[in-house]
């Protein structure tokens, strides 16, 4: 029941208004139009691929792609719905603060793992859900007791990543993981498959792999959402002074020919 049905002594009347194109000169929008900027733009596109997931509802929001991510920049020029901001570093809040004020969209933090576990772990789901993190993560190295107490102290999706199906994995589950990354590598997509049979309402978010043909395997295993790796910076810069480069040279040898 929504705010607005509950609200007493208020009548709102919802209608259901068809529109028949054929009784109307207006030609129907085919596509939806385009805010732009003069300099900023989407210069990091996801796959569109992973726009074939089903989705995962949150907050009216629907969240199909993420970016595995927790560099500004990529971030900030990236069009995938929600942000998984894991790092094999130890969580410091005020990183987790920057990421959730410049992402422009649902940002999902680590909190604990092999290293950062317990009631340490426990503190910086607390804080990372007060400065609005949409959801937290644990990596497989964290252990049952430290899901457990996370999810009993915040009111925001735990997410738990996996790189295999075992039991361990399960009674992460148990102890009240909200939702499930798989990390499984080439094996993703079998994982997967095995999450999906043995918990068929829990919601799955993997990683889309190199190809558009993994990401749909791995959606076809029954995977709700994708997750994407980007190129790194450094490799963006490669590229962009490459094309640099090769401009320079056949300017060049068209002023050599001239």
């Amino acid at each position: 029941m929504t705010i607005l049905e509950n609200n007493e002594g208020m009548n709102f009347e919802h209608q259901l208004i068809k529109i028949n194109p054929h009784q109307t000169s207006l030609e129907m929008p085919s596509a939806p139009k385009q805010l732009r900027s003069n300099y900023r733009k989407c210069e990091l596109p996801i796959p569109s691929v992973l726009n074939e997931a089903p989705g995962i509802e949150m907050l009216g929001r629907t969240i199909r792609s993420f970016v595995y991510s927790t560099d500004p920049y990529i971030i900030r020029n990236c069009n995938a719905d929600a942000v998984l901001a894991l790092a094999p570093f130890t969580c410091q809040s005020i990183i987790t603060e920057m990421l959730i004020k410049l992402a422009e969209r649902p940002v999902f933090v680590g909190v604990a793992g092999a290293i950062t576990n317990g009631l340490r772990s426990v503190e910086l789901a607390r804080v990372a859900e007060a400065q609005g993190a949409a959801g937290v993560c644990v990596s497989p190295g964290a252990d049952v007791f430290t899901v457990e107490s996370i999810a009993n102290t915040v009111d925001v999706p735990v997410i738990v990543s996996v790189a295999g199906y075992d039991q361990f994995s399960q009674d992460k589950i148990s102890a009240g993981a909200s939702m499930i990354n798989v990390v499984a590598g080439k094996n993703t997509a079998e994982v997967t498959r095995q999450y999906r049979e043995n918990n068929p309402d829990m919601i799955i978010l993997a990683t889309s792999g190199k190809t558009s043909q993994s990401a749909l395997t791995t959606i076809g295993s029954g995977a709700d959402a994708l997750s994407w790796t980007p190129p790194s910076i450094i490799e963006i810069e490669k590229r962009l002074m490459q094309n640099t480069r090769d401009k320079q040279s056949a300017f060049e040898v068209r002023e050599a020919n001239f």
